[in-house]
């Protein structure tokens, strides 16, 4: 097994970020858990809509309210993936926005039991569901006195509706927030994971002798490191230890070169090498912004092939058709 303080460190840095993340894990699932306590709890709590109206709370962001629907919905029309009803209780009339789900439900009840009690949040009726409200009504309202005008159906809706589904302020904050934790957590778990597994089968897969003769060579004098890339040049090896654990002989070398890609607002670089049994590596990893990304990439390549005068430290699709032809036998 290789053994080295800075491995090490790297070990023990991996299982602090699983453990983290594990953390966060069980955070997340308990803030989802109180969005629904939250959501119940509201519910509860909720008030008229009539009374919204007259204790003017109808720009409270975090109260639900609820109408008891005694006849059935009458269908305005199809807004931005929702469906648009006017309900009524005893109080009077409403908007309502709702899925089909919902819908069928009201309907049911309503035939039923002659009532259903919609719970929802209130939110602003938009220009479009508010043009077709209006034509709707008046197409049912004979009376040219009695029809709704733009500045009449405002003063009467307010400019509110009750909207079943969406969460109230509180809720969304929460559920933004335990999304955002989830998130994190998920990536804690999955590079922790996933770089502990490299790691070990690369332990496994390095014979004691071999082992011995690396550890060796990480504690000669001559042995350069470089700690913003995780590399280790040795008298024969590298050893890399990022993303990747990678030990390997200078001579075992047959191609090496940098590559360079996109991670989100990041530049990963990274320098690949191919073997001679046409296994690829991937060492020196660097992703935040390092300065002097250019000397340690042009310095490693430089002592690879100082070390290996056969090896090729260019790019390029060539190069990949002439190893791919190599490893093929002709």
């Amino acid at each position: 097994m290789i053994e080295n303080e800075f491995l090490d460190k790297e070990v023990s840095s991996c299982k602090k970020s699983v453990l983290l993340g594990l953390f966060l894990a069980v955070l997340t699932t308990v803030l989802f858990y109180s969005v629904g306590l939250l959501k119940e709890r509201f519910k509860a709590e909720s008030i008229s809509f009539s009374n919204a109206y007259e204790d003017e709370r109808l720009l409270s962001k975090d109260i639900y309210v609820y109408v008891d629907v005694s006849i059935m919905p009458r269908y305005i029309g199809y807004v931005n993936s929702r469906e648009y009803y006017y309900i009524a209780d005893e109080d009077g009339i409403y908007i309502m926005s709702c899925h089909d789900s919902t819908y069928s439900k009201i309907r049911e009840a309503v035939s039923i039991n002659k009532s259903y009690k919609v719970i929802g949040v209130m939110e602003k009726i938009s220009n479009e569901a508010t043009d077709k409200a209006i034509a709707y009504y008046n197409r049912m309202v004979q009376d040219p006195d009695e029809q709704f005008t733009a500045e009449s159906f405002n003063s009467y809706f307010c400019d509110r509706m009750i909207s079943v589904g969406p969460m109230s302020y509180k809720e969304t904050g929460v559920f933004i927030i335990a999304v955002f934790v989830g998130i994190t957590a998920f990536g804690l778990l999955f590079i922790g994971c996933i770089v502990l597994f490299r790691y070990n089968k690369t332990q496994d897969c390095i014979s004691g002798t071999e082992a011995a003769i690396i550890n060796e060579e990480l504690k000669a004098p001559e042995t350069e490191y470089m700690e913003e890339c995780h590399t280790y040049l040795t008298p024969n090896y590298i050893v890399s230890f990022g993303y990747f654990l990678v030990a390997v002989k200078y001579s075992d070398i047959l191609w090496a070169y940098r590559e360079d890609h996109q991670v989100y607002l990041a530049t990963h670089t990274c320098i690949k090498i191919l073997n001679k049994d046409f296994e690829t590596f991937q060492i020196a990893d660097m992703q935040w912004p390092i300065r002097h990304r250019d000397y340690y990439t042009d310095y490693i390549l430089e002592t690879i092939e100082d070390r290996n005068p056969e090896v090729v430290t260019e790019s390029g699709k060539e190069y990949e058709k002439y190893f791919k032809k190599m490893q093929r036998g002709y």
